[in-house]
């Protein structure tokens, strides 16, 4: 749904407001102030990292994937940038022969 109500708050705050009439007449409605994962409503860490993993998972598996996400649960610590791109150089090159494959 779309409204001057809702637009509004655009671009500062996404809202999304939704309305389902079902075929007794009833409406369900429902309003949102912002979507999750905005600055107004962050994902928690566990749901960042499972983000993570769901995407990156799709190219990256298994102990590259643990190696990675465990560098980045430190990068406020880390000494050298170099300690998380060394984990991603490997898929670089993988995913460069990949595309170079494709074409």
């Amino acid at each position: 749904m779309h409204g001057p109500e809702l637009e509004r708050e655009f671009p500062k705050h996404w809202p999304a407001k939704v309305i389902i009439t079902l075929k007794d007449g009833r409406k369900l409605e429902t309003y949102v102030p912002g979507a999750k994962g905005d600055a107004d409503f962050p994902l928690t860490r566990r749901e960042l990292e499972e983000k993570f993993e769901t995407l990156a998972g799709k190219i990256i598996t298994g102990d590259s994937l643990k190696a990675i996400l465990e560098v980045l649960r430190r990068t406020q610590t880390l000494s050298d940038v170099n300690q998380l791109t060394s984990k991603l150089e490997y898929r670089t090159e993988m995913m460069a022969k990949i595309r170079a494959g494709l074409n």
